[in-house]
């Protein structure tokens, strides 16, 4: 029988700085990336943790692009922005869940490979 993982939520994460994560000599801060508490094995691990915190800079950066482009007037720059926004924040939620569903398919052969060679062993 298989059993899933356990599943993570935002309760188990927490901001952390990581000054090797800047990518241009002329930032000033530090970027924030997420990390997990807990990492148990066959967690997200670090791989997935650098595609997040790549995927997080890459939306800092557009924000910061749309935010100096010249808005409309009035109402209908709010409702562009928030638009802008909703659009940007889907398509890193769709990157995320590439990169998750990779590493799920990555540890599914994973799981099968040690399976395969428990039984080879067994036998």
């Amino acid at each position: 029988a298989i059993s899933a993982p356990p599943q993570l939520d935002s309760d188990r994460m927490e901001r952390a700085f990581d000054p090797s994560r800047q990518n241009s000599p002329d930032s000033t801060g530090e970027y924030q990336t997420l990390t997990l508490l807990h990492t148990a094995p066959g967690g997200l691990g670090m791989a997935l943790e650098e595609e997040l915190a790549m995927l997080t800079r890459e939306r800092e950066e557009d924000l910061e692009v749309s935010a100096s482009e010249t808005p409309v007037s009035g109402q209908d720059s709010d409702l562009l922005s928030l638009f802008r926004q909703k659009e940007k924040d889907l398509v890193l939620a769709a990157k995320l869940g590439k990169a998750l569903l990779e590493r799920n398919q990555d540890l599914t052969k994973q799981y099968d490979k040690m399976t395969k060679d428990l039984n080879d062993k067994l036998e």
